[in-house]
């Protein structure tokens, strides 16, 4: 993830990513389940974290700004078009949510999360 320092520096609407894998981004997605790992950086930024599953190698952390819907099926097409199909990590989106800390799966776009 680096270091979040410059997150003031990011213009308005504009929605910030960022990745997190692992130092060689070999089945780097499993750092989500490190201890404090999303703990730590949501404490960074401030805010909630959408987890995209970008792939068993990586996830994107997007900071929680309103309504964030249609992600799930931004998901599932690329999971379709892009990736190869024993990489593929979920069809949906998490959620961290930083007052409880605890990561919920995102399976419905009407869910409160998406």
């Amino acid at each position: 993830l680096g270091d979040a320092a410059g997150l003031a520096d990011i213009p308005e609407g504009e929605i910030p990513m960022y990745v997190m894998s692992n130092r060689v981004r070999q089945n780097g997605a499993a750092t989500m389940a490190y201890p404090d790992a999303l703990a730590d950086f949501a404490e960074k930024v401030g805010k909630s974290l959408y987890i995209i599953p970008s792939s068993i190698h990586e996830v994107l952390l997007i900071p929680e700004a309103g309504h964030m819907g249609g992600l799930n099926s931004m998901v599932q097409e690329v999971n379709r078009s892009e990736l190869n199909p024993k990489e593929v990590l979920a069809d949906h989106v998490y959620y961290y949510d930083k007052a409880e800390r605890r990561i919920v799966s995102v399976l419905r776009e009407e869910s409160s999360y998406c």
